[in-house]
């Protein structure tokens, strides 16, 4: 691929406005862009073909995987793709715009950590999409920070699917036999060429996870052959040896997704979400009460409709968030519902006063800038009704009957 001084880029693709650029893939640059029809920013990832590479077969598998794996991924955590086609020279595909920026800057030695919690919460959210992408046949294979979107809310979305497999039967050997992925964060059975398996895509989650905690990967040496010898045989280094306060826990969960036998990791992406969950409770620390935890809002009566895929999905746009008593709830931003989880919210305007307690539900859009005053300290799990959006039909349903019937109860019990 040639990469084309910036005035000789197009200023529009298709239906879709180029602006300026954004990033750069391994397959591609990233520009910002602007869909006119449906009035939307969006990211527009476009090769240049090289004419004397025109049938490129790398280029051509990458492009197209890409495209088939994102196409077929509709996950809150995995960056959506709207639209592809080949114009011209130009292979090109549309994807959602995340305002935000990838991991890299959050893996840097000299730079700030993130909160330990965050960290782990990152962990899950991109281990339940990728339990999603697996599910559907679909290994990412090139996991690393610069393939994670953080977005400015905290949420991380898996990106760049050009080196994506799709499989039958997981742990098949590739069958040309080379090395695919970035070797930082390749698994040992992908160095000795025994092919890419969902324990694979795990092990790469866990050297992201393993960096984010202490600035670098599990092993970093230059050379590529050294590299790969310590993949192949060195035990990771003690994570609570490279940072200090990291509780042992957490070290001995990122310790077994980088074991150096597949078997010996996580079963699955869910598997590790559920293993998660109470090290983010207890990371969280004791301002966090213990009705935040998976387990503990899986069993609330207003979920009781729901199958474990749903739920999980509405994990997925949510977050667990907390008020003072007497504290005047935050009504701006991102459309949103509260669900209560404990503690009593009061709406008050034109003289009419509401009370929500714990299993209500509470519209923040029908809200607005009304007064929203937390009684006694409030914990509440907060849905993003954006990034619900990205979430199965079957999920949006039962949560807006759920919310639906949790509202018909408050108003109820008010007028009363």
């Amino acid at each position: 691929m040639t990469t084309p001084a910036a005035a000789a880029w197009p200023t529009r693709i298709g239906k879709y406005e180029l602006r300026e650029p954004i990033g750069r893939g391994d397959s591609g640059i990233v520009c910002r862009g602007y869909d006119p029809f449906v009035q939307r920013e969006v990211a527009v990832k476009f090769a240049f073909h090289d004419p004397s590479h025109r049938h490129d077969a790398d280029h051509e598998r990458a492009f197209f995987a890409e495209a088939r794996a994102a196409g077929a991924l509709q996950h809150p955590n995995i960056v959506a793709l709207y639209d592809a086609g080949v114009e011209g020279e130009i292979s090109y595909l549309v994807m959602e715009y995340v305002d935000g920026q990838t991991l890299r800057p959050h893996c840097r030695a000299d730079g700030a950590r993130l909160p330990v919690a965050q960290v782990l919460d990152i962990g899950s959210r991109c281990a339940l999409a990728l339990d999603y992408a697996h599910e559907r046949g679909v290994l990412h294979r090139d996991i690393k920070p610069g393939n994670i979107m953080l977005m400015r809310d905290g949420t991380p979305k898996l990106m760049d699917f050009s080196l994506a497999e799709f499989r039958a039967e997981p742990g098949t050997k590739m069958s040309d036999g080379r090395l695919r992925g970035s070797p930082y964060y390749m698994a040992p059975e992908q160095v000795r060429g025994d092919g890419a398996s969902r324990a694979s895509d795990l092990y790469a989650l866990g050297a992201v996870l393993y960096q984010l905690l202490c600035g670098a990967p599990p092993f970093a040496q230059a050379d590529r052959e050294r590299l790969f010898e310590d993949i192949r045989n060195r035990p990771a280094p003690d994570l609570a040896q490279r940072r200090a306060g990291i509780a042992p826990a957490v070290a001995a969960l990122v310790a077994r997704l980088l074991d150096k036998a597949p078997d010996r990791r996580f079963v699955s992406g869910r598997a590790l979400a559920a293993a998660l969950a109470p090290l983010i409770e207890a990371a969280q620390g004791p301002g966090v009460d213990g009705l935040a935890s998976h387990d503990a809002l899986r069993r609330l009566e207003i979920f009781a409709g729901f199958s474990v895929a749903a739920f999980d999905e509405l994990l997925a746009a949510s977050r667990v968030v907390s008020c003072a008593a007497d504290g005047r709830w935050p009504t701006a931003g991102p459309p949103a519902m509260l669900i209560i989880l404990r503690g009593e919210l009061e709406w008050s305007r034109d003289g009419r006063t509401q009370r929500f307690a714990a299993g209500d539900g509470v519209d923040l859009v029908a809200a607005g800038e009304a007064a929203l005053r937390a009684r006694t300290r409030v914990l509440a799990l907060r849905v993003d009704l954006r990034r619900l959006e990205q979430a199965s039909a079957d999920t949006q349903l039962r949560f807006y009957r759920a919310m639906t019937a949790a509202l018909s109860r408050s108003a109820i019990r008010s007028a009363n």
